[in-house]
């Protein structure tokens, strides 16, 4: 199936990791590290714009708290 979906978006390379890595989260700083990460992982690859486009993004706005504008 990740062969299939490569092909469709003209994907190169892996897909996947080949083995699971299990990395620790010990404090809020590191939480943060990994937050930051992921949500700025789609825009880093141009996937969206903003992160807030990401779709199942559900955290977002428990994260950012209050309306922004």
């Amino acid at each position: 199936m990740a062969a299939k979906v490569g092909k469709l978006v003209d994907w190169s390379g892996g897909f996947w990791e080949r083995r699971y890595s299990a990395e620790p989260v010990l404090d809020d700083t590191a939480l943060v590290g990994r937050l930051r990460y992921v949500l700025a992982h789609g825009v880093k690859e141009g996937l969206v714009e903003r992160s807030a486009e990401w779709p199942g993004l559900t955290c977002l706005p428990q994260l950012l708290g209050p309306a922004r504008k």
